[in-house]
């Protein structure tokens, strides 16, 4: 569309070659007649348009004249559509350019338009016709856009194969999704198996954001969430944003004219809630609401895997923890002590320190299984376990060998008199009674000591010589501590 022209008016022939055609009537029944839109503008304002012209913008001819014609173009194309139509008018036979036009329904109608100049009513004016190329642009569009959210699926599918951790990945997959299918904004809330609100990714920031989440975290989601995520639609397609409710924040996104939201979910398992706020061309496309349910399968099942993969490893963890640890009381068990005794043996040589090894075993534990049955004996064993931990340094490993014996592994001694001195400390934490299930328990234990490299230089000397250690100590009295020195029966005992 044309505003005003400073070169020259090119004049409108007849079949005559000795006239030329001024007559406003002759124009206007040529035009009436045209197989494509018509419209004649003067000083920018529509002075003429032709029946196929109403029909296919919704304007009459009465509503269009005096209206200033860059009133209809779509925004985002006035500068573009302005300088098209000088450089047609410039160039002597007119070059056909698109843009977008408003018709009366608000809807934007792709246009393919020729502008040319002509005298009309013994003024200067601008003539332009056009078609209407709505389904062919979006046809191309269309491929466009696929294409593009299809190499995105892709760039999704390569994220995962090199990060798992799942609310990074569905950060980066909102970004990824906006940036390359030129989509307004994504988001997407994932739940737990109860659908409680876990954590949120969002490629637009909203300012209620941070009262959006401590709503989420009460069960209390936004209606666009809760209509999916808790009723029987597995999605919604909004296709009037302006119309919607405040109780649908998330999808109030700026330039965004429909939306689509949809549960995640792979053999009824669900994740969360994906949202999709996209433009006006795509609104009304039925085969943009297939792309994204094709998006959100492809991200339901991009979780899924990671959710697999995710038990794996819990699953592997947790057998490789249940190999390595005593089932009771969550202790290290003699496997994970011979691994952790052999690494203490070997920097002890390296950096030439001691170690130290004991062995203790509660006194009497038998009575306690005998008179008040296995349950409580297991309660107090676990009750023993935690009261070691809490004594001894993070360094330090406490272990379960079976039974009511347990072995301490010291790694790092500096002298015989430290290790004994942590003997007294670990008897005298038996001083204070164990509460189990009502019964108050007074314990007593013996310890035994063995000391690297004076009762060995492997794992299995320490263990052996600990053991008699212990032993000697029961001998003794019990309540008791006993440190292995030599063959020759020396030892060093204390209480």
């Amino acid at each position: 569309m044309m505003t005003k022209r400073t070169d020259r008016p090119k004049r409108l022939h007849s079949n005559n070659s000795n006239g030329l055609v001024e007559s406003p009537e002759l124009v206007r029944a040529l035009v009436r007649s045209a197989g494509t839109g018509v419209y004649i503008v003067q000083d920018g304002k529509f002075v003429y348009v032709n029946p196929l012209f109403e029909e296919m913008t919704g304007y009459s001819a009465k509503e269009l004249m005096g209206k200033h014609s860059l009133e209809l173009v779509y925004p985002e194309d006035k500068n573009a559509v302005r300088e098209a139509a000088i450089e047609s008018l410039k160039g002597g036979s007119p070059h056909p350019y698109e843009y977008r036009f408003l018709k009366k329904n608000g809807e934007a109608m792709w246009i393919l338009e020729r502008v040319t100049s002509m005298d009309y009513g013994g003024k200067r004016a601008a003539v332009g016709s056009f078609m209407d190329i709505t389904m062919r642009k979006r046809a191309e569009q269309k491929l466009v856009h696929q294409s593009i959210v299809l190499r995105a699926l892709k760039a999704i599918d390569l994220l995962v194969a090199e990060e798992m951790d799942k609310d990074v990945v569905i950060d980066r997959v909102c970004n990824l999704l906006v940036q390359a299918g030129n989509y307004a904004n994504v988001w997407v809330v994932l739940v737990d198996g109860e659908k409680h609100f876990v954590s949120l990714a969002y490629s637009v920031r909203m300012r209620e954001m941070p009262r959006l989440i401590q709503n989420m975290k009460q069960g209390r989601y936004p209606r666009c969430i809760r209509d999916v995520l808790e009723g029987q639609k597995k999605y919604n397609i909004y296709h009037d944003l302006s119309r919607l409710p405040d109780e649908h924040p998330f999808l109030m996104t700026e330039n965004s004219q429909a939306a689509f939201v949809t549960r995640l979910e792979t053999a009824g398992h669900t994740h969360g809630v994906m949202g999709i706020s996209i433009s006006e061309l795509a609104a009304t496309d039925e085969d943009e609401w297939l792309l994204l349910q094709e998006v959100a399968a492809d991200v339901s099942y991009m979780l899924s895997r990671i959710e697999a993969e995710q038990l794996r490893k819990e699953s592997e963890q947790q057998m490789t923890y249940m190999a390595l640890h005593d089932a009771l009381t969550g202790l290290p068990n003699r496997t994970l002590l011979s691994d952790r005794l052999n690494v203490a043996v070997a920097q002890a040589s390296r950096n030439s320190h001691k170690i130290a090894v004991m062995m203790l075993d509660l006194d009497r534990f038998k009575n306690v299984n005998d008179s008040l049955g296995h349950s409580i004996g297991d309660e107090l064993l676990k009750a023993v376990a935690q009261r070691l931990g809490d004594i001894l340094r993070r360094s330090d490993t406490v272990a379960r060998m079976g039974g009511d014996e347990f072995i301490i592994l010291l790694p790092q001694v500096n002298q015989t008199e430290y290790a004994a001195r942590v003997a007294r400390k670990l008897l005298n934490s038996f001083k204070k009674p164990f509460v189990v299930e009502g019964h108050e328990l007074r314990m007593t234990t013996s310890i035994g000591v063995a000391l690297y490299p004076e009762a060995g230089e492997d794992a299995e000397s320490l263990l052996r010589h600990a053991d008699t250690a212990m032993y000697r100590a029961k001998e003794r009295g019990r309540d008791r501590y006993c440190v292995w020195i030599s063959e020759q029966n020396e030892w060093q005992c204390g209480s």
